[in-house]
């Protein structure tokens, strides 16, 4: 049994007794035939022989052939472990040397990873694949750099392992080599290479390769950094090893290669130069290897940042004077419109802002993107004090303007920025500077609240009622946003108090209508008029009321505001309050003395315009707290002549009808044109209204000037329900109005059918004008579900005029409604049939009986003549075209 040394015996007693239990002679016959034996353990503890491919077990069980998986494993370990037979033994027998496990690592990787030289040799010599790239590590030999081992750098380049194979997170072997900051490995590259790549460019995410599991490890830690196109001489540069840059430089490296300049997914580095590199890491020493070898200064990445930015950006100082030196330019901008000095204030790097604001005050005074450096400074909230101090030293003008017309005094009173103010304008900046709003720096202060900065200004001699944009000042704006520390410190000076804006509101007026308490306390106490006229010649007053602030309405009224004046619609303050329903303010108003029988333009009261808008909570205030002018208040009439109950019933607000009745409104007033509650609520289609009238008893028969009674409005309108109400009620079934109609006339008319037959129900008479008749207006209608009801009633009240017939087929066929022109027809054809049989009957009976030989003569005469008889009374018809006939009517 031949073993290798360093193998490992597990167990070895253990081993020993099971060859004891084996026969000797077997043992013998079987291993004497394999060149290579080794004792191994299965993960369960149970031990075997391993040889050419076959298990022996110590339980004697016959030899199983290995799976291919198991022996690329298996191969991978010896390998690992530096067992060159068992190694090539497993080569022989099948094994895939270039097999990549689970891990993506080769053999050859891992003879690198745990320094097995042997093993690498041995591999090297069998050819397997020395350029397999890992995921995380590369390819061998970039592995072999990144864990500084020389003889197996060595030993792969001797055998032409290739530089030039990209993989995994560093890139190439060089570039590995240059993130150790080992410059012997950097040499021993350079010396050995074939294809040395000094220029060539890779992908690489900082942050990764620092998380790379390396031995000995490589402790640095970048913060996420993002993905960057570099070459070898960018990682010596980013990582500032400047023996690294020289050797690389004097092998010929590049001083100015980048990568691409289009951005990778991921990175914002793209196009960056070594100098660039340097400086956004603060390697000065590797700044100056590299401007001492030609570095170009003023080359811009892809986001037209150069070498000065990215300094700026970190705040070294020291490498911006030591690119000035190089003359690098500092007016250079990015796409964002920001040269290096704007980049600097906006990173709050104070040194750096000294370094780029020596240059000259042209560039101070340079705007950018996010305006002046002066600007920037004052209004960035960064504590930006030494960097305005510097800029200000150095000749920065406090009064530029950006595109916006906004100053860096504005700025800086905008962010709050008490100390910039304070500089600013012990500097001279100019107070009364508007942007293109109109606001002064004063107005910006009111507008965010700035009362310490405010103060500043105040005191520097800013005007106090300057107007801005709409005619506004910094107290109006205050108090349109409620600025209560403002609106006080503005107090203090002799602000104009009521001053009008463009909409001619005052501060007083703007805190009224945003109900702000505090605000309109405030503004009284400091001498704001309370009685200042506004739109429509409202006051304060009466805008608080109309709005139902009760807490303003309380401070007005206790300030002594006036709550008689009116708006230009002669209303007071009490009846903003009743109409819009605000009954505490309404309160309030009637305590402190308000005339309720104050009338306005139109002669209401205030308890006539809460009835006609149906605010009962507040009529039942306004009759509760004045008992003594009740009645005076109840039956009131406006102009027209309506009354509290009249706009109630007309408006259909039913619980203010029921109030008023409660309080004994007199239900039977009249207006002008004669109209009570009651027809007023009937002509407005308010039935319930209608209904509590009528069951609190008002006269049903009441007639308006044109003599229309609360009957001829339920008809007109058709409402069933109110027309038996009525006429339960006694109301006069057949009262004509001026122009002679009834209210079946006004149901026929409209095509009220069931009104109509209520009516006629009742007793309505037909009215016997031919103009006003109920059929003839059905007819001309098209009402034909009224005729047919009107000509179904005839048997009852007895038989229609055919004269009225007549006219109705008239204007039914004049009007073009053929289907009642056929009905009519067909229903005077029945009706002339059934007169005439009636009337011969009649005529039998009471006639003497002539003798025979004349009766033929008789008969036949008769006959004659009752033929031309029929033909000349047929009413309604004339000698023209069925035309009505006037000697028809009757």
């Amino acid at each position: 049994m031949a073993l290798q040394e360093g193998d490992k015996w597990p167990h070895r007693d253990f081993f020993m007794g099971i060859l004891l239990k084996i026969t000797l002679d077997s043992i013998m016959e079987t291993l004497i035939t394999l060149p290579v034996c080794q004792l191994r353990q299965h993960f369960d503890g149970s031990l075997y022989i391993l040889a050419n491919n076959y298990t022996f077990a110590a339980n004697s069980r016959p030899l199983t052939p290995l799976d291919k998986a198991q022996v690329n494993a298996e191969f991978i370990d010896a390998a690992q472990r530096g067992q060159i037979s068992r190694l090539t033994h497993l080569w022989h027998e099948g094994a895939d040397k270039n097999h990549v496990d689970s891990s993506g690592l080769t053999a050859l990787h891992h003879a690198v990873l745990a320094g097995r030289p042997e093993s690498v040799s041995q591999l090297i010599n069998i050819g397997i694949n020395m350029d397999i790239v890992n995921a995380d590590y590369g390819t061998p030999l970039c592995l072999a750099v990144l864990q500084m081992q020389a003889d197996l750098i060595k030993l792969l380049l001797d055998h032409n392992a290739s530089m030039a194979t990209v993989g995994g997170k560093i890139g190439l072997a060089l570039h590995a080599a240059c993130y150790t900051g080992k410059v012997e490995i950097v040499q021993l590259l350079v010396e050995n290479a074939q294809d040395l790549r000094l220029n060539d460019t890779v992908t690489i995410r900082w942050s990764d390769v620092a998380d790379l599991k390396i031995k000995p490890p490589l402790l640095r830690s970048y913060r996420g950094t993002p993905v960057s196109h570099c070459t070898a001489l960018s990682v010596a540069a980013y990582e500032g090893f400047e023996d690294i840059a020289s050797y690389l430089l004097g092998c010929g490296a590049d001083v100015n290669a980048r990568g691409p300049l289009e951005p990778t997914p991921g990175g914002r580095w793209a196009g960056a130069t070594p100098l660039m590199y340097a400086a956004m890491r603060n390697k000065q020493a590797v700044t100056s290897v590299l401007l001492t070898h030609g570095a170009n200064c003023d080359l811009k990445d892809y986001r037209g940042s150069c070498a000065l930015n990215y300094a700026a950006r970190n705040g070294n100082a020291k490498i911006i004077r030591k690119l000035l030196e190089y003359n690098a330019s500092p007016y250079i901008l990015d796409i964002d419109g920001h040269a290096p000095l704007h980049v600097a204030v906006m990173q709050n790097r104070a040194s750096c802002v000294t370094a780029l604001a020596q240059v000259g005050s042209d560039l101070l005074n340079k705007e950018s993107t996010g305006g002046y450096p002066l600007a920037i400074a004052a209004g960035s909230g960064l504590g930006l004090g030494e960097c305005l101090s510097a800029l200000l030293e150095y000749g920065a003008r406090a009064d530029m303007t950006d595109d916006f017309g906004w100053t860096a005094l504005m700025k800086a009173v905008k962010g709050g920025h008490v100390t910039c103010v304070r500089e600013l304008v012990q500097k001279g900046a100019h107070l009364e500077m508007r942007n293109e709003d109109g606001k002064t720096a004063l107005s910006i202060a009111a507008d965010q609240n700035r009362a310490d900065t405010a103060t500043i200004l105040l005191d520097a001699g800013a005007n106090v009622n300057s107007r801005s944009s709409g005619s506004m000042t910094p107290m109006m704006i205050a108090a349109e946003k409620s600025h209560i520390a403002v609106m006080r410190t503005l107090t203090r000076h002799k602000v104009d108090l009521n001053a009008r804006c463009a909409l001619n509101n005052t501060a007083l007026s703007r805190s009224v209508e945003r109900k702000d308490t505090e605000a309109v306390s405030l503004l009284v106490k400091a001498g704001a008029d309370l009685d200042a006229r506004f739109e429509h010649d409202k006051t304060l007053l009466i805008d608080a009321a109309k709005c139902g602030n009760l807490e303003i309405v309380q401070i007005l009224v206790g300030l002594g505001s006036n709550i008689r004046l009116t708006s230009s619609r002669g209303k007071n303050a009490i009846f903003y309050a009743a109409e819009s329903g605000h009954a505490e303010c309404l309160g309030v108003l009637i305590d402190s003395g308000a005339d309720l029988l104050a009338a306005d333009h139109h002669g209401r009261t205030a308890v006539m315009e809460t009835a006609r808008e149906g605010r009962t909570e507040c009529l039942k205030l306004l009759i509760e707290r004045r008992p003594l002018a009740k009645k005076s208040l109840l039956n009131f009439q406006d102009n027209s002549g309506h009354t509290a109950l009249t706009l109630a019933a007309g408006n259909g607000h039913d619980e203010c009808v029921k109030l008023l009745l409660s309080a004994n409104a007199d239900v039977e007033v009249a207006t002008k044109q004669g109209f009570t509650a009651l027809t007023v609520a009937c002509e407005f289609k308010k039935w319930s209204c209608a209904r509590l009238l009528i069951e609190s008893g008002a006269k049903v028969g009441a007639a308006t000037e044109r003599g229309q009674t609360a009957l001829h409005f339920a008809a007109l309108k058709g409402n069933v329900d109110t027309v038996k109400l009525l006429l339960n009620h006694s109301a006069p079934i057949d009262h004509e109005n001026k122009e002679g109609k009834t209210p079946l006339v006004f149901a026929a008319e409209m095509g009220h059918r069931s009104t109509a037959r209520e009516l006629l129900g009742r007793g309505a008479k037909m009215p016997f004008g031919i103009d006003s008749h109920p059929l003839v207006l059905a007819a001309q209608s098209d009402h034909s579900k009224v005729v047919n009801e009107l000509l179904n009633h005839e048997s009852i009240s007895g038989p229609i005029n055919g004269t009225v017939i007549e006219s109705a087929i008239a204007v039914a066929a004049e009007s073009g409604h053929q289907r009642i022109v056929q009905c009519l027809r067909e229903h005077q054809s029945k009706t002339n049939v059934g007169r005439l049989a009636t009337a011969r009957r009649a005529s039998a009976i009471s006639a003497p009986k002539p003798p025979a030989n004349k009766l033929q003569n008789k008969q036949r005469n008769s006959s004659e003549s009752d033929t031309d008889s029929t033909k000349l009374k047929a009413p309604g018809k004339s000698a023209r075209k069925g035309t009505p006939s006037p000697s028809g009517r009757q």
